[in-house]
């Protein structure tokens, strides 16, 4: 921030701070994909958020990590509504475990057995 700041009150165009910041973003999350694919060895890394909204960052992105390596929704929103979604996804996948069922029979149970329902009346 202190750049972007130093940059505007030397009269930099708003611009040229915009795409400096837009590529500085891209670097750090560049940085840290690869990072992760180099300690995992996974050749492939998943991009989503609200952010990937913004062409820029997803084209900046793309170019830099490689058409091949990234991997993006197409067919549901890359925002918080993509990020449910897979959530629901991992949540159903984890609940097929023998020991997430168990788990979840244990909770559903004692969630049965300890329900009050009150109503007041008006």
């Amino acid at each position: 921030m202190r750049a972007v700041v130093q940059d505007l009150l030397a009269g930099a165009a708003s611009g040229w701070v915009a795409a400096r910041v837009h590529a500085t973003v891209v670097e750090a999350t560049c940085a840290v994909a690869a990072r992760a694919l180099a300690e995992t060895g996974l050749r492939r890394v998943v991009l989503s958020g609200g952010a990937l909204q913004n062409r820029l960052l997803e084209r900046g992105l793309v170019a830099r990590l490689g058409a091949e390596t990234v991997v993006m929704a197409r067919d549901v929103p890359v925002n918080d509504g993509g990020l449910a979604l897979g959530q629901a996804w991992a949540t159903a996948r984890a609940d097929r475990s023998p020991r997430a069922r168990r788990s979840i029979a244990r909770r559903g149970s004692r969630a049965r057995t300890n329900r009050r329902i009150t109503c007041s009346s008006t």
